[in-house]
């Protein structure tokens, strides 16, 4: 297992900033003993409830080096080793690393000892082709499925990167753009027997709404050829605020992120779906039948935020804007309008929790936890298969996970010029 113009095409800028939001969108340690009672479990209707404390249940010996083993990008080694917009790395069964590379529409494939090997894929929307690449996941004998959030498909290839086949979630290619607004699924996880967990959201343009709100998103599980097979749930989507956009003499309320807002976080592990609706800390684990089996709690309050953190923020993701490859292509008029809203966008008074969910080796769940912006380090919280809090593990500043192994942690790290190497750095336990 292992997003003057006629009102569609102004729809279709909208929706650029929509999936760049979508696509870039997001922690100390702890240890110790567990709160007194805590972590505690309780039975309602069938459902367990887990509660841990802040610090892990009897203490923590886990602890992420910080010296890399496996170290791929930046240097002058040539441009099969320049990485720009990594969405997805992951460790083959043999050693070798593929990682997806969205600004050359590539997967890359290298040696475990970081030499550059072989790259499939390029721009384009044929087979093997890849308009906007949505990460990466390891499967079944080192087969790996690729998301592309725009073209709104899946392409699976195999360990040496040969192409296999590429379906539509749903049935619908392409991302839908209607007269209420533009309809996304995006891909979450890839269950243990081929299926494929999305979540579907609609954002709503023209819309009157006032303040912030979170429209409903559907959680589904598609199959191998991307039908419909259920619905695990329907849960609020990410928090929106209506902005406008003026363009040819016409002004249109278009849907926007609230920057560091709610929103719902979808993983898997086996055949199991976790979601986090960011309305606290908690984890639903929900079944392979659709049915909750399971809340996993952290007592923990929220962290306010400072001012110095909405700074931080907001130069983060100017830089992530600025980065985007469709973003270049933005009318100036549009752009200006667009940098204006990130300057003056309104923040929330508190963080959120969740900002990830990967499965782990031995039936564990790791999540990536939200921490202040800024040059800081992140946090990982581990819960065992009963849903206990076994570890909060310190990585590195810069670094986001991508995927979790018996002794390594394999993801992206930036430099503070913001040069992007694919990293493992191991991990004790």
């Amino acid at each position: 297992m292992r997003a003057a113009p006629s009102r569609r095409v102004l729809a279709a800028r909208s929706c650029a900033g929509v999936l760049g939001a979508l696509t870039v969108a997001a922690c100390g340690g702890g240890g110790g003993e567990a709160a007194s009672g805590l972590p505690s479990t309780a039975d309602s209707a069938g459902i367990q409830i887990v509660t841990n404390g802040p610090k892990p249940s009897g203490g923590t010996g886990w602890t992420v080096g910080q010296t890399p083993t496996f170290d791929v990008g930046g240097g002058d080694k040539g441009p099969d080793y320049e990485l720009t917009q990594v969405v997805g790395a992951a460790r083959l069964g043999d050693g070798r690393v593929a990682v997806a590379n969205a600004s050359s529409a590539q997967i890359r494939f290298y040696r475990a000892d970081g030499t550059f090997e072989t790259a499939v894929g390029r721009a384009g929307e044929g087979p093997g082709e890849f308009r906007m690449l949505g990460g990466l996941w390891l499967g079944r004998g080192d087969s790996l499925l690729v998301p592309d959030v725009q073209l709104q498909r899946l392409t699976a290839f195999d360990g040496s990167g040969a192409f296999g086949r590429s379906f539509a979630l749903g049935g619908r290619s392409g991302v839908q753009i209607g007269q209420s607004g533009v309809r996304l699924a995006l891909p979450q996880a890839w269950l243990a027997d081929g299926s494929v967990v999305g979540a579907e959201q609609e954002f709503r343009l023209n819309s009157q709404a006032e303040g912030s709100y979170r429209d409903t998103v559907a959680v589904l599980r598609f199959g191998a050829e991307g039908e419909v097979l259920d619905t695990v749930g329907r849960f609020p989507g990410i928090e929106m605020r209506q902005t406008t956009l003026t363009f040819g003499g016409r002004t249109i309320p278009t849907p926007s992120p609230v920057p560091l807002g709610r929103n719902t976080v979808v993983g898997g592990r086996g055949d199991r779906v976790f979601v986090a609706t960011n309305e606290g800390w908690e984890l639903r684990e929900i079944g392979p039948g659709g049915e909750l089996e399971r809340l996993i709690r952290i007592a923990e309050p929220p962290v306010e935020l400072t001012e110095a953190d909405i700074a931080a923020n907001r130069a983060e993701q100017l830089e992530l804007l600025e980065g985007f490859p469709q973003f270049r292509s933005v009318p100036a008029e549009i752009k200006e309008q667009m940098l204006k809203s990130l300057q003056e966008a309104e923040y929330p008074k508190t963080l959120t929790w969740v900002a990830g969910i990967l499965p782990g080796p031995d039936q564990t769940v790791w999540v990536r936890e939200v921490v202040r912006p800024g040059d800081r380090p992140g946090r990982m919280a581990v819960f065992d298969a009963g849903g206990v809090l076994v570890a909060r593990i310190e990585i590195p500043a810069r670094f986001q996970v991508f995927q979790v192994g018996a002794s390594e942690l394999l993801g992206v790290w930036r430099d503070p010029d913001g040069v992007e190497h694919v990293r493992a750095y191991p991990l004790s336990r």
